[in-house]
């Protein structure tokens, strides 16, 4: 099993080794990014970038995947959709639910292992300055939270639509991203969330399928999505990102 994450699992381990000996690129690229606190534009854009992190937060998701698996069993009870439908928003949500589930449980647990400072708690002289096995939130900066919970839900989008996967990896950059913009995180924090998404997926993937077949969620593509449909999808996206602009 460790074979699928192999790659993942020595990024990360390279990622956590670099980040305990020293955190001068972090506070490099964090102070690039307090910039935008200076002039119109970088204002505007932060702006925009404050709006957007919270599509990171999984409470969301988890009651949107949640109403899903109800609402299924309702609709279908009506005779609203058919017996394949159902099973397709069954297997949807459940498979959903229970990912994104692990990885938000794997994510808090490394978090309280590591015990990294929060940006705003941390000192660029400073050299270790963790607080492991800590219960405080201002040391549960690695990896960020926000960043596996979106990098999980562009999974499962890409999984899901397949066409439209590279519009999902990019706007679940962007949503990563504003976690540094909003100075909530570091970037080797976001880049630990990124890594904890796709490993948890490989893992969780590998086992449901090789150890219980029976309720391995298969394929969770939507067929036959019309270009119509694949058109309003990326437009209510862009909308909804860029309906959260500050007017002048």
């Amino acid at each position: 099993m460790i074979k699928k994450i192999q790659i993942e699992l020595s990024l990360f381990i390279l990622l956590l080794i670099s980040i305990l000996f020293t955190n001068k690129f972090d506070f490099w690229v964090n102070d690039l990014f307090s910039k935008f606190n200076y002039g119109t534009e970088s204002v505007y854009l932060k702006g925009f970038f404050i709006r957007i992190t919270d599509l990171g937060d999984s409470l969301w998701y988890f009651l949107f995947f949640t109403f899903l698996f109800f609402s299924s069993y309702l609709i279908k009870t009506l005779n609203i959709i058919d017996k394949e439908k159902y099973f397709y928003l069954k297997k949807f949500s459940i498979f959903s639910f229970s990912y994104l589930l692990l990885v938000g449980l794997i994510t808090q647990i490394i978090k309280h292992l590591v015990g990294r400072p929060r940006p705003n708690h941390s000192q660029l002289d400073s050299g270790f300055e963790f607080n492991f096995f800590s219960t405080e939130s201002s040391f549960h900066s690695f990896p960020s939270g926000h960043s596996s919970t979106i990098i999980a839900i562009t999974i499962i989008m890409a999984l899901a639509i397949p066409n439209l996967r590279y519009f999902f990896y990019f706007f679940g950059f962007l949503i990563a991203l504003s976690r540094v913009v909003v100075g909530a995180h570091f970037l080797t924090d976001v880049i630990g969330g990124v890594i904890t998404a796709i490993g948890v997926y490989k893992i969780f993937d590998y086992y449901i399928k090789n150890k219980y077949p029976n309720i391995h969620w298969g394929s969770i593509k939507i067929s036959k999505i019309p270009i119509v449909t694949n058109v309003l999808i990326v437009f209510f996206i862009f909308t909804s990102c860029w309906s959260n602009y500050p007017n002048n």
